[in-house]
């Protein structure tokens, strides 16, 4: 590294001439001497070369070393131009130039010099620093060549405990290079290789403790022995506790319904009023057909006393007859229509609805299901199960409900039915319908109850259970 300053100063920084660039004398406090300004260069170079070093070590990445690098080589060993070369695809390849953030991959100079590098590789390959001879001027085969101005290179590679070397440096300028130069360039290249090694792979892993090594192994063991552990298979389902064999309390006739007398969940004796139908129409009807057979039986009579002395009344008596019978039957249909406008509870029990208002007004036609009676201690469950969660669910299983006003205790139950057709369910697709009787040695919950309930089946192992969804998934999209 040449340091301009007075021509009679040299300073020798490892076996290399240096020319110091500003002599100082420095006044020495303790006797007011003046200090060698030779000793002072050479502390001011070596502190550089140290500085250069330090900053290697604080590089990030391959990149940003490899910028510091041709940068400060080509000032150090007065190189006109310095490039960074890749060796990771075993040719050269040039990543970074001097004074110059990025370089140009499609230029032809680029290109050239690459195909130059490989075509003068050293004879001992790129693992040791030599010199480069480069086909230029008269002796180029390309126009590139004729117009590079720079005849001398020298290659400095990264080379870290005689491995093959992955980066490498390439100099060059308008004469060749001396040994101190190259003794400086081949410092700052070994101090490069080894950050480059340690930017590049990472530190080797601290081995384990033999104790815990076999610590881990025998979790891991543990792990996949219990991949083979048998567990029941489950499966989530939304439930609702139903009334078990209610009494359905349907409209008996066509018509409109006044009210119901019985409240939601309201407790009533057989007998009670229930449902009360609008009976204006049917009373009228009785009230006519009672009329009507009074006629009927007054006529029948009056041709009962005439048919002594007169021949026509006898006629007449057997057609009178059966009008009265007419007049009797349709009387009786209407006390029947008008009877069944008031509807009783056939048996006690719980009165199941939703809402009262819901019924005032409404008119309804034979058959219509208005309500339920249902005995408040025969309850069931009643669960819906999506088709992706179906199981192989057998009468006998067992399942159990978390009730939402009571989720920490939960209540359980036997399935006692499964039904083998799919249904749609509004807000919840298509469903399985699940019957489960509650058992007795327990708590029974109310008609109405919501919850979840988990139904149980065959017991199966659990990396099955646990990765039961995956393999579905991939069983029907991939067919593995």
């Amino acid at each position: 590294m040449s340091i301009e300053g007075a021509p009679s100063t040299v300073v020798q920084l490892g076996g290399v001439a240096v020319t110091p660039s500003r002599p100082q004398a420095r006044e020495s406090q303790g006797a007011g001497s003046l200090a060698d300004p030779a000793e002072a260069d050479a502390s001011a170079a070596l502190r550089h070369l140290l500085h250069i070093e330090s900053e290697m070590r604080e590089c990030r990445s391959v990149e940003e070393l490899g910028v510091l690098l041709v940068n400060e080589l080509r000032r150090m060993i007065g190189a006109r131009a310095a490039y960074f070369v890749d060796l990771g695809s075993g040719k050269p390849r040039l990543t970074q130039v001097s004074g110059g953030s990025e370089i140009d991959r499609n230029a032809p100079t680029t290109r050239w010099l690459e195909r130059e590098l490989k075509a003068s590789l050293p004879t001992s390959g790129w693992r040791k620093a030599s010199p480069l001879t480069l086909r230029v001027g008269a002796n180029a085969q390309d126009e590139e060549g004729r117009t590079f101005p720079f005849p001398y290179g020298h290659w400095l590679p990264l080379t870290y405990r005689d491995t093959r070397p992955a980066n490498g440096v390439a100099v060059v300028g308008d004469e060749p290079f001396g040994e101190g130069p190259i003794a400086i360039g081949e410092r700052l290249a070994g101090t490069a290789a080894h950050a480059s090694r340690i930017l590049r792979y990472r530190a080797p892993r601290q081995k384990m403790r033999p104790r815990y090594r076999v610590l881990l192994y025998a979790l891991l063991v543990a792990a996949v022995t219990a991949l083979f552990y048998p567990v029941p298979m489950t499966a989530l389902a939304p439930m609702e506790v139903v009334p078990k064999d209610p009494f359905v309390v349907a409209a008996p006739i066509d018509g409109v319904i006044d009210t119901i007398v019985a409240s939601p969940n309201s407790m009533v004796k057989a007998g009670d009023l229930v449902v009360q139908y609008v009976d204006t129409v049917p009373r009228n009807q009785l009230q006519v057909a009672e009329q009507e057979v009074s006629v009927a039986m007054a006529k029948l009579r009056q041709l009962q006393q005439s048919s002594f002395v007169d021949e026509s009344a006898k006629r007449e008596l057997a057609q009178a007859k059966a009008e009265l019978n007419l007049k009797i039957a349709e009387r009786d249909y209407a006390r029947d229509t008008f009877d069944k406008s008031r509807i009783h509870a056939m048996r006690d029990g719980l009165v199941i609805y939703a809402d009262r208002k819901e019924w005032v007004g409404k008119p309804v036609v034979t058959g219509q299901r208005i309500l339920e009676i249902a005995d408040e201690s025969k309850v069931e469950l009643r669960a819906n199960l999506p088709v992706a969660e179906v199981l192989n669910l057998q009468p006998g299983a067992r399942a159990r409900a978390f009730l939402n006003g009571d989720p920490l205790r939960p209540v359980d139950a036997r399935i006692t039915s499964v039904s083998h057709q799919a249904r749609v369910v509004e807000g919840q697709g298509l469903v399985y319908l699940v019957t489960a009787q509650f058992d007795t040695d327990q708590r029974v919950p109310r008609p109405g109850v919501r919850g979840t309930a988990q139904l149980f089946s065959d017991k199966a192992p659990l990396g099955y259970y646990l990765f039961r969804r995956p393999l579905t998934w991939l069983r029907q999209k991939v067919g593995l």
